[in-house]
C-alpha cells in the first residue's frame, strides 16, 4: 500500500467522483453503505495499482535514463550524485 500512496492520493477522488455520478449519498441505503465504500476503496486501489504500472513507473525509469545519460555524457556517471556535488562544493572552493 505505501508503494502506491502517492497515485492513491490523486486517483481517489476520481473513482470517488465517478461512483457518485452513479448514486449520490442520499440515494444510498444505509445498509448498502458497507459494500459501497468497499467497492469505493477496491476500485481506488486497483485503479492505483494500475497507474503506478502503466505510467508511473515507466515514467520514472525513462526519467532516470535519460537522467544517467546525460551524467554519463559528462563523464560523472559513475560517482554518486552526492558525492559528485560535493566534489564540484570542494573544486570551488580550492579555486
Amino acid at each position: 500500500m505505501e508503494r502506491h500512496s502517492y497515485e492513491i492520493y490523486l486517483f481517489h477522488i476520481v473513482v470517488l467522483g465517478l461512483m457518485r455520478n452513479v448514486l449520490t449519498k442520499e440515494q444510498l441505503s444505509y445498509g448498502a453503505r458497507l459494500p459501497w465504500l468497499l467497492l469505493f476503496l477496491g476500485l481506488t486501489a486497483l485503479l492505483s495499482s494500475l497507474v503506478s504500472r502503466y505510467v508511473s513507473e515507466p515514467a520514472d525509469v525513462a526519467i532516470r535514463r535519460r537522467y544517467l545519460a546525460k551524467r554519463k555524457r559528462k563523464g560523472i556517471a559513475s560517482m554518486p550524485l552526492m558525492a559528485s556535488v560535493s566534489n564540484s562544493n570542494e573544486s570551488s572552493r580550492i579555486h
